[in-house]
Protein backbone atom coordinates (compact mmCIF):
# COMPACT_ATOMS: atom_id res chain seq x y z
CA UNK A 1 0.00 0.00 0.00
CA UNK A 2 2.74 2.40 -1.00
CA UNK A 3 1.64 4.96 -3.54
CA UNK A 4 5.01 5.52 -5.17
CA UNK A 5 5.51 1.82 -5.78
CA UNK A 6 2.01 1.41 -7.15
CA UNK A 7 2.33 4.28 -9.59
CA UNK A 8 5.35 2.69 -11.20
CA UNK A 9 8.57 4.38 -12.32
CA UNK A 10 6.87 6.82 -14.66
CA UNK A 11 3.94 7.57 -12.34
CA UNK A 12 1.65 7.74 -15.35
CA UNK A 13 -2.04 7.04 -15.04
CA UNK A 14 -3.21 4.58 -17.71
CA UNK A 15 -5.28 6.31 -20.35
CA UNK A 16 -8.93 5.62 -20.99
CA UNK A 17 -10.11 5.46 -17.34
CA UNK A 18 -11.32 8.37 -15.21
CA UNK A 19 -9.61 8.93 -11.90
CA UNK A 20 -12.95 8.76 -10.21
CA UNK A 21 -16.47 9.89 -10.98
CA UNK A 22 -19.63 10.59 -8.99
CA UNK A 23 -22.96 10.61 -10.80
CA UNK A 24 -26.30 11.15 -9.07
CA UNK A 25 -29.61 9.90 -10.41
CA UNK A 26 -32.99 11.11 -9.22
CA UNK A 27 -35.77 8.77 -8.15
CA UNK A 28 -38.16 8.56 -11.09
CA UNK A 29 -40.97 7.30 -8.87
CA UNK A 30 -40.77 10.36 -6.67
CA UNK A 31 -40.85 8.20 -3.54
CA UNK A 32 -37.19 8.49 -2.56
CA UNK A 33 -34.04 10.52 -2.82
CA UNK A 34 -32.57 8.65 -5.74
CA UNK A 35 -29.15 7.03 -6.01
CA UNK A 36 -25.59 7.79 -7.04
CA UNK A 37 -22.87 5.90 -8.84
CA UNK A 38 -19.22 6.26 -7.80
CA UNK A 39 -16.43 4.79 -9.92
CA UNK A 40 -12.92 4.40 -8.52
CA UNK A 41 -10.88 3.32 -11.50
CA UNK A 42 -7.38 4.33 -10.54
CA UNK A 43 -4.60 4.30 -7.96
CA UNK A 44 -5.82 5.53 -4.58
CA UNK A 45 -4.28 8.85 -3.40
CA UNK A 46 -0.95 10.40 -4.28
CA UNK A 47 -0.12 12.92 -6.98
CA UNK A 48 -1.71 11.05 -9.89
CA UNK A 49 -4.42 8.94 -8.22
CA UNK A 50 -7.89 9.31 -6.77
CA UNK A 51 -7.68 12.16 -4.28
CA UNK A 52 -9.44 11.14 -1.07
CA UNK A 53 -10.28 14.70 -0.02
CA UNK A 54 -12.01 15.49 -3.32
CA UNK A 55 -13.95 12.22 -3.35
CA UNK A 56 -14.98 12.51 0.31
CA UNK A 57 -16.27 16.02 -0.30
CA UNK A 58 -18.48 14.79 -3.14
CA UNK A 59 -19.71 11.86 -1.06
CA UNK A 60 -20.68 14.17 1.80
CA UNK A 61 -22.70 16.29 -0.64
CA UNK A 62 -24.78 13.33 -1.81
CA UNK A 63 -28.32 13.14 -0.44
CA UNK A 64 -29.42 9.77 -1.84
CA UNK A 65 -30.84 6.47 -0.66
CA UNK A 66 -28.19 4.27 -2.28
CA UNK A 67 -24.64 4.68 -3.51
CA UNK A 68 -23.32 2.14 -6.02
CA UNK A 69 -19.52 2.08 -5.81
CA UNK A 70 -17.65 0.42 -8.69
CA UNK A 71 -14.01 -0.42 -7.96
CA UNK A 72 -11.18 -1.25 -10.33
CA UNK A 73 -7.94 -0.25 -8.66
CA UNK A 74 -4.56 -1.74 -7.70
CA UNK A 75 -4.69 0.14 -4.39
CA UNK A 76 -2.48 2.99 -3.25
CA UNK A 77 -2.01 5.18 -0.19
CA UNK A 78 -3.45 3.48 2.86
CA UNK A 79 -4.51 6.73 4.55
CA UNK A 80 -6.53 7.81 1.52
CA UNK A 81 -8.09 4.37 1.22
CA UNK A 82 -9.02 4.38 4.90
CA UNK A 83 -10.51 7.89 4.60
CA UNK A 84 -12.71 6.83 1.65
CA UNK A 85 -13.72 3.65 3.52
CA UNK A 86 -14.82 5.66 6.56
CA UNK A 87 -16.65 8.25 4.45
CA UNK A 88 -18.69 5.50 2.82
CA UNK A 89 -19.38 3.74 6.09
CA UNK A 90 -20.57 6.95 7.74
CA UNK A 91 -22.92 7.88 4.91
CA UNK A 92 -26.66 7.44 5.51
CA UNK A 93 -27.19 5.79 2.12
CA UNK A 94 -27.05 2.05 1.50
CA UNK A 95 -23.65 1.24 0.01
CA UNK A 96 -23.34 -1.44 -2.69
CA UNK A 97 -19.76 -2.08 -3.77
CA UNK A 98 -19.09 -3.93 -7.01
CA UNK A 99 -15.58 -5.03 -7.91
CA UNK A 100 -15.60 -4.62 -11.67
CA UNK A 101 -12.03 -5.73 -12.24
CA UNK A 102 -9.53 -5.49 -9.38
CA UNK A 103 -9.71 -4.43 -5.74
CA UNK A 104 -6.16 -4.81 -4.48
CA UNK A 105 -4.39 -3.47 -1.43
CA UNK A 106 -6.04 -0.22 -0.26
CA UNK A 107 -8.84 -0.71 -2.81
CA UNK A 108 -9.84 -3.91 -1.00
CA UNK A 109 -10.21 -1.84 2.17
CA UNK A 110 -12.56 0.56 0.38
CA UNK A 111 -14.58 -2.44 -0.85
CA UNK A 112 -15.20 -3.51 2.76
CA UNK A 113 -17.38 -0.40 3.22
CA UNK A 114 -20.22 -1.98 1.26
CA UNK A 115 -23.41 -3.07 2.93
CA UNK A 116 -23.31 -5.51 0.03
CA UNK A 117 -20.15 -6.49 -1.84
CA UNK A 118 -20.46 -8.01 -5.32
CA UNK A 119 -17.67 -9.60 -7.35
CA UNK A 120 -18.15 -9.33 -11.11
CA UNK A 121 -17.35 -12.32 -13.30
CA UNK A 122 -13.57 -12.77 -13.46
CA UNK A 123 -12.83 -10.01 -10.93
CA UNK A 124 -10.09 -10.31 -8.31
CA UNK A 125 -9.27 -9.08 -4.82
CA UNK A 126 -5.90 -8.95 -3.09
CA UNK A 127 -4.92 -8.27 0.53
CA UNK A 128 -1.42 -7.72 1.89
CA UNK A 129 0.53 -5.86 4.56
CA UNK A 130 1.20 -2.15 4.33
CA UNK A 131 4.63 -1.06 3.12
CA UNK A 132 6.57 2.19 3.21
CA UNK A 133 10.03 3.61 3.32
CA UNK A 134 11.91 6.21 5.37
CA UNK A 135 15.34 7.79 5.25
CA UNK A 136 16.88 8.57 8.60
CA UNK A 137 18.07 7.19 11.92
CA UNK A 138 17.44 3.72 13.35
CA UNK A 139 14.99 5.25 15.81
CA UNK A 140 13.00 6.80 12.97
CA UNK A 141 12.95 3.46 11.18
CA UNK A 142 11.71 1.72 14.35
CA UNK A 143 8.96 4.31 14.68
CA UNK A 144 7.98 3.75 11.07
CA UNK A 145 7.89 -0.01 11.61
CA UNK A 146 5.62 0.50 14.63
CA UNK A 147 3.28 2.65 12.54
CA UNK A 148 3.15 -0.02 9.83
CA UNK A 149 2.33 -2.66 12.45
CA UNK A 150 -0.57 -0.54 13.70
CA UNK A 151 -1.82 -0.01 10.15
CA UNK A 152 -1.75 -3.76 9.54
CA UNK A 153 -3.66 -4.40 12.76
CA UNK A 154 -6.30 -1.84 11.79
CA UNK A 155 -6.73 -3.28 8.31
CA UNK A 156 -6.89 -6.85 9.66
CA UNK A 157 -9.60 -5.60 12.02
CA UNK A 158 -11.58 -4.20 9.08
CA UNK A 159 -11.43 -7.56 7.28
CA UNK A 160 -12.32 -9.38 10.50
CA UNK A 161 -15.35 -7.22 11.27
CA UNK A 162 -16.61 -7.58 7.74
CA UNK A 163 -15.95 -11.27 7.11
CA UNK A 164 -15.53 -12.76 10.58
CA UNK A 165 -12.57 -14.60 12.05
CA UNK A 166 -9.82 -13.04 14.13
CA UNK A 167 -7.23 -10.44 13.26
CA UNK A 168 -4.39 -12.96 13.58
CA UNK A 169 -5.82 -15.09 10.78
CA UNK A 170 -6.20 -12.09 8.50
CA UNK A 171 -2.69 -10.89 9.30
CA UNK A 172 -1.42 -14.31 8.19
CA UNK A 173 -3.36 -14.00 4.92
CA UNK A 174 -2.06 -10.43 4.45
CA UNK A 175 1.49 -11.51 5.14
CA UNK A 176 1.22 -14.11 2.36
CA UNK A 177 -0.17 -11.52 -0.11
CA UNK A 178 -3.33 -13.49 -0.77
CA UNK A 179 -5.15 -13.17 -4.10
CA UNK A 180 -8.79 -14.22 -4.47
CA UNK A 181 -10.81 -14.80 -7.59
CA UNK A 182 -14.51 -13.89 -7.46
CA UNK A 183 -15.74 -17.16 -5.95
CA UNK A 184 -12.84 -17.37 -3.50
CA UNK A 185 -13.54 -13.85 -2.25
CA UNK A 186 -17.13 -14.85 -1.54
CA UNK A 187 -16.06 -18.08 0.13
CA UNK A 188 -13.64 -16.16 2.36
CA UNK A 189 -16.38 -13.76 3.43
CA UNK A 190 -14.80 -10.75 1.72
CA UNK A 191 -17.77 -10.47 -0.64
CA UNK A 192 -21.41 -11.46 -0.48
CA UNK A 193 -21.97 -12.80 -3.99
CA UNK A 194 -20.72 -12.97 -7.52
CA UNK A 195 -22.58 -11.50 -10.47
CA UNK A 196 -21.96 -13.78 -13.43
CA UNK A 197 -24.07 -11.58 -15.67
CA UNK A 198 -21.75 -8.63 -15.12
CA UNK A 199 -18.61 -8.77 -17.31
CA UNK A 200 -15.37 -7.96 -15.51
CA UNK A 201 -13.09 -5.14 -16.60
CA UNK A 202 -10.40 -7.64 -17.53
CA UNK A 203 -8.73 -5.26 -19.97
CA UNK A 204 -8.40 -2.63 -17.28
CA UNK A 205 -6.89 -5.17 -14.88
CA UNK A 206 -4.33 -6.11 -17.50
CA UNK A 207 -3.30 -2.46 -17.94
CA UNK A 208 -2.31 -1.99 -14.28
CA UNK A 209 1.37 -2.25 -13.43
CA UNK A 210 1.41 -5.02 -10.81
CA UNK A 211 5.18 -5.54 -10.82
CA UNK A 212 5.51 -4.14 -7.30
CA UNK A 213 3.51 -7.08 -5.91
CA UNK A 214 4.81 -10.57 -5.26
CA UNK A 215 2.35 -11.91 -7.83
CA UNK A 216 0.89 -10.31 -10.93
CA UNK A 217 -2.67 -11.33 -10.34
CA UNK A 218 -4.55 -14.41 -9.18
CA UNK A 219 -3.38 -16.41 -12.18
CA UNK A 220 0.21 -16.22 -10.91
CA UNK A 221 -0.58 -16.57 -7.20
CA UNK A 222 -1.23 -19.74 -5.22
CA UNK A 223 -4.73 -20.52 -4.07
CA UNK A 224 -5.71 -18.94 -0.74
CA UNK A 225 -4.09 -20.97 2.01
CA UNK A 226 -6.29 -23.54 3.69
CA UNK A 227 -4.60 -22.72 7.00
CA UNK A 228 -5.38 -19.06 6.55
CA UNK A 229 -8.99 -19.85 5.78
CA UNK A 230 -9.32 -22.08 8.84
CA UNK A 231 -7.72 -19.44 11.04
CA UNK A 232 -10.33 -16.97 9.89
CA UNK A 233 -13.15 -19.42 10.52
CA UNK A 234 -14.32 -19.80 6.91
CA UNK A 235 -15.02 -22.92 4.87
CA UNK A 236 -13.61 -23.54 1.43
CA UNK A 237 -16.73 -24.13 -0.62
CA UNK A 238 -17.59 -23.89 -4.28
CA UNK A 239 -21.20 -23.16 -3.34
CA UNK A 240 -21.04 -19.58 -2.17
CA UNK A 241 -24.72 -19.59 -1.26
CA UNK A 242 -23.92 -21.80 1.71
CA UNK A 243 -21.03 -19.71 3.00
CA UNK A 244 -22.84 -17.85 5.77
CA UNK A 245 -24.36 -21.01 7.24
CA UNK A 246 -21.11 -22.96 6.91
CA UNK A 247 -19.16 -20.02 8.32
CA UNK A 248 -21.25 -20.14 11.50
CA UNK A 249 -20.75 -23.90 11.81
CA UNK A 250 -17.00 -23.54 11.20
CA UNK A 251 -16.70 -20.87 13.89
CA UNK A 252 -18.54 -23.10 16.35
CA UNK A 253 -16.25 -25.98 15.39
CA UNK A 254 -13.11 -23.90 15.94
CA UNK A 255 -14.32 -22.68 19.31
CA UNK A 256 -15.11 -26.26 20.37
CA UNK A 257 -11.72 -27.43 19.08
CA UNK A 258 -9.89 -24.72 21.02
CA UNK A 259 -11.78 -25.59 24.19
CA UNK A 260 -11.05 -29.31 23.87
CA UNK A 261 -7.41 -28.73 23.10
CA UNK A 262 -7.12 -26.28 25.98
CA UNK A 263 -5.59 -23.51 23.88
CA UNK A 264 -6.20 -19.80 24.32
CA UNK A 265 -8.96 -18.19 22.25
CA UNK A 266 -6.34 -15.91 20.67
CA UNK A 267 -4.03 -18.80 19.77
CA UNK A 268 -2.43 -18.66 16.34
CA UNK A 269 -2.88 -21.30 13.67
CA UNK A 270 0.53 -22.74 14.50
CA UNK A 271 -0.38 -23.04 18.19
CA UNK A 272 -3.69 -24.74 17.44
CA UNK A 273 -2.05 -27.21 15.07
CA UNK A 274 0.75 -27.89 17.57
CA UNK A 275 -1.82 -28.67 20.27
CA UNK A 276 -3.71 -30.92 17.85
CA UNK A 277 -0.51 -32.76 16.88
CA UNK A 278 0.32 -33.28 20.54
CA UNK A 279 -3.15 -34.66 21.27
CA UNK A 280 -2.97 -37.02 18.29
CA UNK A 281 0.49 -38.22 19.34
CA UNK A 282 -0.79 -39.03 22.82
CA UNK A 283 -3.69 -40.93 21.31
CA UNK A 284 -1.37 -42.87 19.00
CA UNK A 285 0.80 -43.91 21.96
CA UNK A 286 -1.60 -44.16 24.92
CA UNK A 287 -0.05 -44.39 28.36
CA UNK A 288 -1.02 -47.61 30.16
CA UNK A 289 -1.35 -47.47 33.97
CA UNK A 290 0.72 -49.96 35.93
CA UNK A 291 -1.06 -53.30 36.26
CA UNK A 292 -3.24 -52.74 33.20
CA UNK A 293 -2.79 -55.05 30.20
CA UNK A 294 -3.71 -53.91 26.69
CA UNK A 295 -5.87 -56.46 24.87
CA UNK A 296 -6.81 -56.55 21.21
CA UNK A 297 -10.48 -55.69 20.66
CA UNK A 298 -11.20 -59.01 18.92
CA UNK A 299 -9.49 -60.96 21.69
CA UNK A 300 -11.34 -58.94 24.32
CA UNK A 301 -14.69 -59.78 22.68
CA UNK A 302 -13.72 -63.45 22.63
CA UNK A 303 -12.77 -63.40 26.32
CA UNK A 304 -15.99 -61.57 27.15
CA UNK A 305 -18.04 -64.25 25.35
CA UNK A 306 -16.16 -66.99 27.19
CA UNK A 307 -16.77 -65.29 30.51
CA UNK A 308 -20.49 -65.03 29.77
CA UNK A 309 -20.60 -68.71 28.87
CA UNK A 310 -18.84 -69.53 32.15
CA UNK A 311 -21.37 -67.50 34.12
CA UNK A 312 -24.25 -69.33 32.44
CA UNK A 313 -22.61 -72.72 33.06
CA UNK A 314 -22.04 -71.88 36.73
CA UNK A 315 -25.66 -70.79 37.11
CA UNK A 316 -26.84 -74.06 35.59
CA UNK A 317 -24.54 -76.05 37.86
CA UNK A 318 -25.78 -74.19 40.95
CA UNK A 319 -29.42 -74.81 39.97
CA UNK A 320 -28.77 -78.53 39.45
CA UNK A 321 -26.99 -78.76 42.82
CA UNK A 322 -29.89 -77.09 44.65
CA UNK A 323 -32.38 -79.38 42.90
CA UNK A 324 -30.30 -82.37 44.03
CA UNK A 325 -30.31 -81.20 47.66
CA UNK A 326 -34.09 -80.79 47.63
CA UNK A 327 -34.62 -84.13 45.84
CA UNK A 328 -32.53 -85.93 48.46
CA UNK A 329 -34.44 -84.24 51.31
CA UNK A 330 -37.75 -85.35 49.76
CA UNK A 331 -36.48 -88.90 49.36
CA UNK A 332 -35.47 -88.95 53.02
CA UNK A 333 -38.85 -87.62 54.10
CA UNK A 334 -37.29 -84.50 55.63
CA UNK A 335 -39.51 -82.21 53.53
CA UNK A 336 -42.83 -82.67 51.79
CA UNK A 337 -42.83 -82.88 47.96
CA UNK A 338 -45.48 -80.14 47.84
CA UNK A 339 -42.98 -77.66 49.34
CA UNK A 340 -40.23 -78.48 46.88
CA UNK A 341 -40.20 -75.09 45.08
CA UNK A 342 -40.14 -73.18 48.37
CA UNK A 343 -37.02 -75.03 49.49
CA UNK A 344 -35.35 -74.46 46.11
CA UNK A 345 -35.94 -70.69 46.46
CA UNK A 346 -34.59 -70.74 50.00
CA UNK A 347 -31.44 -72.48 48.80
CA UNK A 348 -30.97 -69.85 46.07
CA UNK A 349 -31.12 -67.06 48.65
CA UNK A 350 -29.09 -68.71 51.43
CA UNK A 351 -27.72 -72.10 50.53
CA UNK A 352 -25.51 -72.69 53.61
CA UNK A 353 -28.27 -71.74 56.05
CA UNK A 354 -30.93 -73.73 54.19
CA UNK A 355 -28.73 -76.82 53.99
CA UNK A 356 -28.18 -76.61 57.75
CA UNK A 357 -31.94 -76.26 58.32
CA UNK A 358 -32.74 -79.30 56.14
CA UNK A 359 -30.09 -81.30 57.98
CA UNK A 360 -31.75 -80.51 61.30
CA UNK A 361 -35.01 -82.09 60.17
CA UNK A 362 -35.38 -85.78 61.08
CA UNK A 363 -35.77 -88.30 58.28
CA UNK A 364 -39.41 -89.37 57.79
CA UNK A 365 -40.46 -86.31 59.83
CA UNK A 366 -42.50 -84.78 57.06
CA UNK A 367 -43.42 -87.89 55.10
CA UNK A 368 -42.63 -91.48 56.19
CA UNK A 369 -40.80 -93.10 53.38
CA UNK A 370 -39.10 -96.11 55.06
CA UNK A 371 -40.32 -98.77 57.65
CA UNK A 372 -39.42 -98.06 61.25
CA UNK A 373 -38.34 -100.89 63.65
CA UNK A 374 -38.70 -104.72 63.17
CA UNK A 375 -41.65 -106.79 61.96
CA UNK A 376 -43.19 -107.01 65.44
CA UNK A 377 -42.94 -103.29 65.83
CA UNK A 378 -44.54 -102.86 62.45
CA UNK A 379 -47.52 -105.02 63.54
CA UNK A 380 -47.86 -103.01 66.74
CA UNK A 381 -47.73 -99.81 64.71
CA UNK A 382 -50.48 -101.13 62.47
CA UNK A 383 -52.62 -102.00 65.55
CA UNK A 384 -51.93 -98.55 66.93
CA UNK A 385 -53.07 -96.93 63.70
CA UNK A 386 -56.27 -99.00 63.78
CA UNK A 387 -56.79 -97.95 67.38
CA UNK A 388 -56.27 -94.35 66.50
CA UNK A 389 -58.93 -94.63 63.86
CA UNK A 390 -61.64 -96.46 65.82
CA UNK A 391 -60.58 -96.17 69.45
CA UNK A 392 -60.54 -98.97 72.01
CA UNK A 393 -63.16 -101.81 71.75
CA UNK A 394 -65.17 -100.81 74.82
CA UNK A 395 -65.24 -97.24 73.64
CA UNK A 396 -66.33 -98.39 70.23
CA UNK A 397 -69.14 -100.43 71.71
CA UNK A 398 -70.15 -97.54 73.92
CA UNK A 399 -70.38 -95.37 70.84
Amino acid sequence: MNVQDLLGPAGVKPEGRPWFSVTAQGDETGGGKGSATVRIYDVIGGWFGTNAADLVAELDALDVDQIDVHVNSPGGAVWDGTAIFNALRQHDARIVVTVDGLAASAASVIAMAGDEIVMAEGSQMMIHRASGGVFGSAELMRETAAVLDKIDQNIAGIYSRRAGGDAAGWLAAMDAETWYNADEAVDAGLADRTDHDMPADVEAVAQFDLSMFNYRGRQDAPAPSMLGVLAQGFPVSAESGKVKEEEKLMKEFLIALQERLGVDAEASVEEILAALDEALAERAEPSVPEGVVMVDATKYAELEAQAQAGVEAQAKSDAERREGIVSKAVEEGRIAPANRDMWVDMLAKDEPGTVALIGSLAPNAAVPVVPIGNAEDAEQDADAKIYNRVGWGSDAEGK
